[in-house]
Protein backbone atom coordinates (compact mmCIF):
# COMPACT_ATOMS: atom_id res chain seq x y z
CA UNK A 1 0.00 0.00 0.00
CA UNK A 2 1.05 3.79 -0.33
CA UNK A 3 1.19 6.03 2.14
CA UNK A 4 -1.64 8.88 2.57
CA UNK A 5 -0.56 12.41 3.32
CA UNK A 6 -3.28 15.09 4.20
CA UNK A 7 -3.10 18.90 4.42
CA UNK A 8 -2.32 20.44 8.13
CA UNK A 9 -5.88 20.64 10.29
CA UNK A 10 -4.25 21.90 13.53
CA UNK A 11 -7.71 21.95 15.20
CA UNK A 12 -7.97 18.28 14.62
CA UNK A 13 -3.75 17.29 15.33
CA UNK A 14 -4.40 15.54 18.56
CA UNK A 15 -6.57 13.29 16.90
CA UNK A 16 -4.58 12.63 13.41
CA UNK A 17 -1.24 11.99 15.92
CA UNK A 18 -3.73 9.39 17.67
CA UNK A 19 -4.33 7.39 14.97
CA UNK A 20 0.02 7.23 14.01
CA UNK A 21 -0.42 10.82 11.53
CA UNK A 22 3.49 12.40 11.71
CA UNK A 23 3.18 15.91 10.77
CA UNK A 24 6.32 16.84 8.43
CA UNK A 25 6.78 20.29 8.78
CA UNK A 26 8.66 20.81 5.88
CA UNK A 27 5.84 19.73 3.65
CA UNK A 28 3.04 20.86 6.17
CA UNK A 29 1.45 17.46 5.43
CA UNK A 30 0.25 14.44 8.10
CA UNK A 31 1.77 11.49 6.44
CA UNK A 32 -0.15 8.19 7.30
CA UNK A 33 1.51 4.52 6.71
CA UNK A 34 -2.09 3.51 4.85
CA UNK A 35 -4.94 4.84 3.51
CA UNK A 36 -7.00 3.29 5.89
CA UNK A 37 -5.22 4.26 8.74
CA UNK A 38 -6.05 7.88 7.26
CA UNK A 39 -9.73 6.93 6.32
CA UNK A 40 -10.20 5.69 9.91
CA UNK A 41 -8.85 8.91 11.85
CA UNK A 42 -10.93 11.22 9.48
CA UNK A 43 -14.26 8.73 10.19
CA UNK A 44 -13.35 9.38 14.04
CA UNK A 45 -13.64 13.03 13.19
CA UNK A 46 -16.59 13.25 11.46
CA UNK A 47 -18.09 10.72 13.98
CA UNK A 48 -17.33 13.23 16.84
CA UNK A 49 -18.27 16.33 15.14
CA UNK A 50 -21.90 14.51 14.47
CA UNK A 51 -21.96 13.52 17.90
CA UNK A 52 -21.12 17.31 19.30
CA UNK A 53 -23.72 18.45 17.34
CA UNK A 54 -26.77 16.48 18.62
CA UNK A 55 -25.22 17.31 22.29
CA UNK A 56 -25.58 20.67 21.25
CA UNK A 57 -28.92 20.91 20.25
CA UNK A 58 -30.06 19.12 22.58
Amino acid sequence: MKPALLGSMSAHSSVLAEFGGHFDRGEKVYLFASWPTLEAALQHIVDQRKKDRVLTSL
